[in-house]
């Protein structure tokens, strides 16, 4: 089983309605619990309209999605969040098309949701990995394509990993999605001798971390720099594991360039860091303000300035389950032949 597909059954399996997909973003939104624009942090949760919450000092409703990219969408949470899942495994390759055919909509749908949720470039993840983390080398054999020969050649390398485990108890105001999640580094290093392992090290874990290995020969040294290596000590290493799951998927791909295999190594690390590139597309997506087909366009829109006219006032259900007046728009008399049947 490849890294997208256990990707995708754990993005199922968190994200499995829409209310699931509505906490994430109630917790991504307002970490410290909901704080209306007045300042007022009191507030009621309506029936009437789904995920909106009414202010209990100043009465403004606000729904989760207001005044972010997905404002207005009728769009379900659900294809919001399989898009950006898309995107976070699979990067800049993915297409509309894919996503019309995988979320089942319209192409400009699909068209229009990949460009508000690639705002900029897809997010890195570029911190260092910190904490307890598992490192761990072998020597991978595989096929690469050899330009001069212009034939398939055996090669091996030897490949060092390094596994951010999590803590024995994650932190419950996190989301979903960031709890218990294990994110990795791969790198090709020329041989198993400390001296070549060193660097990889040195860039993708942060100075003070915790090293765990069963390999202690080749991990020692760091000890003296600035790194606690210990024993592994359990025993199911998660990196071995990682390691047979490289080698299935790197089998599925079509036969690199020796050139090329850093690049692979990356592609199968951003499938399997999908949940960090996936929460930042959505932190990108909630803090974007929404834009209007004249915006898009670049054209100025003809009614704008102009006031609204409304035959009746328009009414909005409360928290309390009342109805009251909004009081936006003008109010027009209608002659009594056009006046509605009520």
């Amino acid at each position: 089983m490849g890294p997208w597909v256990q990707s995708f059954l754990e993005f199922r399996e968190i994200f499995s309605d829409e209310a699931s997909c509505a906490r994430y973003l109630f917790d991504r939104r307002w970490p410290e619990g909901f704080v209306c624009t007045c300042g007022g942090t009191r507030c009621a949760s309506l029936k009437s309209r789904a995920y909106t919450y009414e202010c209990l000092d100043c009465r403004r409703q606000t729904s989760i999605t207001a005044g972010t990219a997905m404002h207005g969408s009728h769009l379900l949470l659900t294809k919001w969040f399989s898009a950006a899942h898309l995107i976070a495994t699979l990067g800049g390759t993915v297409s509309a098309r894919q996503l019309q055919r995988r979320l089942r909509i319209a192409y400009q749908t699909a068209s229009e949701l990949k460009r508000k949720l690639q705002l900029t470039e897809i997010p890195v993840d570029s911190e260092p990995l910190r904490g307890r983390v598992e490192v761990a080398q072998t020597e991978i054999t595989f096929k690469v394509y050899d330009r001069s020969f212009d034939r398939e050649t055996p090669c091996k390398s030897v490949v060092v990993i390094a596994l951010e485990l999590p803590e024995d108890q994650p932190a419950q105001t996190e989301p979903p999605a960031a709890r218990g999640f294990n994110r990795i580094r791969l790198g090709v290093v020329l041989n198993s001798f400390p001296a070549s392992i060193e660097p990889f090290i040195r860039e993708s874990v942060q100075p003070g971390a915790i090293l765990l290995t069963e390999d202690l020969d080749s991990f020692l040294e760091l000890d003296d720099r600035g790194y606690d290596v210990r024993d592994f000590g359990e025993t199911r290493s998660r990196a071995q594991h990682l390691f047979s799951a490289f080698e299935d998927w790197l089998s599925a791909q079509d036969v690199p360039a020796f050139d090329q295999l850093d690049a692979r190594l990356q592609g199968f690390v951003a499938e399997t860091n999908w949940r960090v590139i996936f929460d930042k597309i959505l932190q990108l997506a909630l803090q974007q303000e929404p834009t209007t087909y004249w915006e898009r366009v670049g054209r100025e829109n003809p009614r704008k300035g102009a006031e609204t006219v409304r035959r009746r006032p328009r009414r909005r259900k409360t928290a309390t389950g009342m109805m009251r007046e909004d009081g936006s728009g003008t109010l027009v008399e209608l002659p009594p032949e056009l006046m509605p049947d009520c």
